[in-house]
């Protein structure tokens, strides 16, 4: 059969990718009009977010090395068949109830490609950082698009809580058609069962330097995705969704930035950079709440893209460095899965937290946490630079 050319393969990838965020995000600026329309609390609000990593923890517990049994392109289809559900779900919901079973479902959608496409544009790219800045800056344009697209027409179109899910539903149904027509490669000789990935080859110490990477750079969703937007509203002051999704939209914009323009050399030093940055943002974004200013904010939102772009290269070339084309998806889903379970604990801790003592305590200890995993970072890279 004859391959499907790179480019294309690589585009598509990059398309899944970029899915994964854009589905992730989805909710993100209709938190607080469900707050409002449906008199939701914070703890339910965050519920509806932390709902989504504990299902994606649980799909790659049980299927996190699928795609290296059935090819990367059946895995993706299947993710994006379930996102396209879960989505459509949250099109048409009225209640709690069904924000949660969309949730479920967009959790086994990305639990379900997340790892493969990632895998698939490594493979797709001329060399490992060229793949490493395709990543981000795929994950970039899709929590861009979330933002953006969601934040102006939430404030400017009819049925903000519904149209902006209907967008995203045609863009998966169009990725669905695009991936369709890649080749489809061989399965793995053996019948698949669920169980942990093989870990034999990287090493031990180097995974759990890019896991700890990871939970840092993907516990930022937590504050911009679930907590954002009702950051920007009620502690920062800004009453335009379109200006806060436009706020929030810096912390993609800078990643994606970062993740095209430098390619990373040495991914210990991306990692401790990418910590300093984390920590100067969240002190900045304790001040945009002291200060109620908005500039504040920007900064804080900017400096966290920063630091997620250079955490996740960092951490995705210290795992591919080690893997191989047979057991690479399953190693990113092992490390993605601690970064998944990290982000939704800190969300229903801090959901559950603003409910009894204000959000903007909450917001102060969820800053202090971010910085603690910025730390520990920092030490574990330093440590396996000097014993490398």
């Amino acid at each position: 059969m004859r391959r499907s050319p790179l480019p294309v393969r690589l585009w598509v990838a990059s398309g899944v990718v970029a899915h994964t965020l854009w589905t992730s995000a989805a909710p993100a600026m209709t938190y607080p009009l469900y707050a409002r329309e449906w008199g939701l609390s914070t703890t339910q609000t965050t519920l509806v977010f932390a709902v989504y990593p504990a299902v994606v923890v649980l799909v790659m517990l049980l299927a996190g090395d699928l795609a290296d049994h059935v090819g990367r392109r059946r895995a993706m289809l299947w993710g994006l068949a379930a996102s396209a559900a879960g989505v459509a779900v949250f099109a048409v919901a009225g209640n709690l109830a069904a924000l949660i079973a969309g949730r479920v479902l967009m959790g086994v959608g990305v639990g379900l490609s997340a790892g493969p496409s990632a895998a698939a544009v490594a493979e797709s790219a001329p060399d490992r950082r060229t793949g490493a800045a395709i990543t981000v800056a795929a994950q970039a344009a899709g929590l861009v698009a979330a933002l953006t697209i969601d934040g102006a027409m939430i404030e400017h179109a009819p049925f903000p809580l519904h149209l902006p899910f209907a967008v995203l539903l045609v863009f998966i149904l169009a990725l669905m058609g695009l991936t369709a027509g890649l080749e489809h490669a061989a399965a793995r000789p053996g019948r698949w069962r669920p169980h942990l990935p093989d870990l034999a080859g990287i090493g031990g110490p180097d995974l759990a330097v890019a896991t700890i990477a990871l939970v840092t750079a993907y516990a930022h969703g937590v504050m911009v995705a679930a907590l954002g937007a009702q950051i920007a509203g009620t502690l920062v002051g800004s009453s335009s969704p379109t200006v806060n999704g436009l706020a929030l939209a810096l912390f993609p914009l800078a990643f994606g930035l970062v993740g095209l323009r430098f390619k990373v050399k040495d991914p210990r030093a991306a990692i401790c950079v990418g910590a300093l940055s984390t920590a100067a943002a969240m002190a900045f974004l304790a001040a945009s709440i002291l200060a109620r200013d908005l500039v504040f904010f920007l900064a804080a939102t900017f400096l966290s893209g920063v630091g997620y772009a250079l955490l996740v290269a960092g951490g995705f070339q210290i795992i591919d460095a080690g893997s191989t084309a047979a057991n690479r998806a399953g190693r990113i889903s092992f490390a993605l899965l601690f970064a998944y379970l990290v982000s939704g604990a800190l969300a229903l801790a801090l959901g559950w937290l603003a409910s009894r003592t204000g959000l903007s305590f909450s917001v102060f200890i969820g800053a202090g946490l971010m910085a603690t995993l910025a730390a520990s970072s920092i030490a574990g890279a330093l440590r396996r630079r000097r014993l490398a």
